[in-house]
């Protein structure tokens, strides 16, 4: 079934599953993940041995073309050689560090506070 706009808000989830795919035969391992009664863009992908799917969004939220487009980039991180999956690990981790020193941190430069609370 080819992927449209239409084609997409008539899906509706087989009786008796709990979740169901819908691919796109003109984009492989690009897709439609119907659970409850949600439904969300999704791409999956194989990068070394590991097989990964990621959703790319909310049908209601993101269009057909955006998810095309942001699959499209998925696809070619993975022929790179750098998965999107590490982009965002990488992206995370550099988000929980401290922008400044923390009090607590033995790197700190600032000296230590008096064990004195009236001080």
């Amino acid at each position: 079934m080819k992927l449209t706009r239409d084609a997409v808000t008539k899906l509706v989830l087989p009786e008796g599953k709990a979740e169901h795919f819908e691919w796109d035969p003109d984009l492989p391992g690009f897709g439609v993940r119907l659970r409850g009664d949600f439904k969300r863009w999704v791409v999956q992908y194989r990068f070394g041995t590991n097989q990964r799917r990621e959703s790319l969004g909310d049908v209601r939220k993101v269009t057909i073309e955006d998810a095309r487009k942001i699959a499209r980039h998925h696809f070619a991180q993975v022929e790179l050689g750098t998965g999107p999956a590490a982009d965002k690990a990488k992206a995370k981790a550099t988000a929980r560090r401290p922008s400044t020193p923390c009090r607590r941190c033995p790197s700190s430069t600032s000296p230590p506070r008096s064990a004195d609370p009236t001080l």
